[in-house]
């Protein structure tokens, strides 16, 4: 699990004079600053530091056994049954997840439940790492992020201590999953498969649904479907043909019938430009343009 992942547009070779910094007001320096990814190493020894404390304070410590409350006592005891054979949900009530109370079990099996500190150590930290992450991606502010983080984890103490939570446990997969989703919505990873699959999609409905015969079709049975409220409606709106609404004047229709015209042909050069220019798609997910996220 990569947690070094950093934004160099400097290596994607967009030069400080291109239209893309003009535009954007950002070298490429800046602009690769502006989306950085990247945990300080400072703030990851912080992370690792406060996870270690954190998860040093769990009743899975023989020395804190006894401030364990009902509910960690009882999901203690499943995992410590869960060993003897029984099993949670149908030999004995339980709340959490199988795998949950597999991986008590196995601290069992290994002969104490001190193993499920350095388990917890790790949970604490790559939550803290990708709860960082994407603080800072939306916020560009690592001083934030670290502060942030740091509610974060007196939240955990405050809320959950002792941990023992399956909700702790299943946290790190929820911000793994929030952060994978989040450069998946902004672009930043590759995804031939989807781009493939896009282009496939619309040229299957390019023989069907959006065939120009079937749009044009479509258009002519809504125009018979309205009937007279056509007429109806040009008597309330029809002064807006002499209106010029539209710029240049000669894309103004002045009748109904060269409205309807004009609407399919648009739908039809419409069609062929994207049947023209639909494989630019590519270029999205193209390695050139994204290997510099994909690390």
């Amino acid at each position: 699990m990569n947690t070094s992942e950093e934004v160099n547009l400097n290596q994607n070779g967009v030069p400080s004079n291109s239209r893309l910094s003009r535009t954007s007001g950002l070298t490429p320096k800046r602009q690769g600053a502006a989306i950085s990814t990247k945990v300080p190493r400072r703030h990851k020894f912080f992370l690792l530091i406060i996870s270690i404390i954190v998860g040093c304070l769990s009743v899975a410590n023989p020395l804190l056994t006894d401030w364990a409350n009902s509910l960690q006592s009882q999901n203690l005891y499943v995992g410590f049954m869960f060993t003897k054979g029984q099993l949670p949900f149908t030999d004995m009530f339980a709340t959490g997840g199988f795998l949950y109370y597999t991986l008590i079990a196995l601290a069992y099996y290994l002969g104490s439940t001190l193993w499920l500190v350095p388990l917890q150590v790790l949970i604490f930290y790559v939550s803290g790492i990708y709860f960082y992450k994407l603080i800072h991606y939306f916020t560009s502010n690592q001083r934030f992020a670290v502060g942030m983080s740091g509610v974060f984890y007196l939240l955990n103490v405050a809320l959950g201590f002792g941990g023992l939570y399956p909700v702790q446990f299943a946290m790190p997969f929820v911000l793994v999953s929030l952060w994978f989703l989040t450069k998946y919505f902004a672009g930043l990873i590759k995804d031939e498969a989807f781009i493939e699959a896009l282009i496939d999609r619309y040229e299957r409905l390019r023989e069907s649904y959006l065939s120009d015969e079937y749009i044009e079709t479509y258009i002519d049975e809504t125009i018979a479907y309205l009937g007279p409220a056509i007429e109806r409606n040009f008597q309330v709106w029809g002064y807006t043909m002499d209106l010029q609404m539209i710029s240049p004047e000669e894309r103004n229709p002045r009748t109904y019938e060269e409205a309807v015209e004009q609407l399919k042909e648009f739908c039809r050069e419409r069609g062929e430009w994207m049947d023209e220019h639909i494989d630019i798609l590519y270029q999205y997910c193209h390695e050139s343009k994204v290997k510099r996220f994909n690390h």
